[in-house]
């Protein structure tokens, strides 16, 4: 793999002027380590990282991938991009762009010594930058230690912020019966099996931060007069299953979401091992 990468960096840099590629391995969640291509032009202060395996896994050659690197890194060198990038530094416009994701804190520590966090459960919340492109999607960039220190403001701040911004977003809670006839699915309504529910945000992306909405994890109790099993599907969602038996359940539940985990969600989507119990009028347990 070293020397594909090192044949693929040497043919992105015969392709470019006035820049540096460099390969780089890049520490992502849950421990999964990606092999990227870094490109550093002169005068800029931020540098793209532009992923590799995926490109390597659908078997193209390394010349293809060397003429994707580049088309990927001159769409990021556009206008537009490089007015934000410049504005990356600055804490007065980045502020309006700041959310909340939660990782798990176990299976992140090397990465959370490089990036402030607040406990909860056995979670960590991490402050996230949301920056829109051009191409009607989303930057997403972690708030670390080091960027926090450009910015000249504390933790504290900046997370009172995220917080302040969190809480205008909505939370969304739906029936998993809806969202599967939406799909064309039909039938599940009428076979007697438990109610899901799904919980997440408007673009489904980290959405899984959204049970830190207590107040629409305990009103969504109230209304179905139950507790609520909250389990981990991944970092963009959960589900909740309204509940009597907790106990018993939560048990049944966890070794199905260690296999789920291990069969069904990505490395990198992975949220938790094992199920959250919401208790109708305490709160979580």
């Amino acid at each position: 793999m070293t020397n594909l990468i090192n044949d693929i960096v040497k043919k992105v840099q015969y392709l470019v002027e006035n820049v540096t590629a460099q390969a780089q391995e890049v520490d992502k969640l849950n421990g999964v380590k990606l092999n990227a291509i870094v490109l550093s032009a002169e005068h800029s202060n931020i540098a793209p990282i532009i992923y590799l395996d995926s490109m390597i896994a659908d078997g193209l050659s390394t010349d293809s991938i060397a003429l994707e690197v580049v088309r990927i890194y001159r769409e990021y060198t556009d206008e537009h991009v490089h007015s934000i990038s410049d504005q990356m530094l600055q804490y007065d416009f980045m502020k309006e762009y700041l959310s909340l994701r939660i990782i798990n804190q176990a299976e992140n520590r090397e990465l959370l010594s490089q990036i402030p966090y607040e406990s909860f459960l056995d979670l960590a919340v991490i402050i996230y930058v949301i920056l829109p492109t051009n191409d009607e999607t989303n930057a997403y960039i972690k708030v670390t230690n080091q960027l926090l220190e450009v910015w000249g403001v504390s933790f504290e701040d900046a997370y009172q912020q995220a917080i302040m911004l969190f809480n205008k977003e909505e939370t969304v809670v739906t029936n998993m019966v809806d969202i599967l006839n939406e799909l064309g699915f039909s039938g599940f309504d009428d076979m007697g099996v438990p109610p899901l529910y799904v919980m997440t945000n408007h673009s489904r992306m980290y959405g899984a931060s959204r049970i830190l909405d207590t107040d629409v994890l305990e009103s969504f109790a109230e209304r179905m007069n139950a507790d609520l099993v909250v389990i981990p599907s991944s970092t963009h969602e959960v589900l909740l299953l309204p509940v009597t038996e907790s106990v018993q359940t939560i048990e049944l539940m966890n070794d199905m979401v260690k296999e789920v985990n291990r069969t069904e969600v990505d490395a990198e989507e992975r949220l938790s091992d094992h199920v959250y119990l919401y208790r109708k009028g305490t709160g979580w347990q």
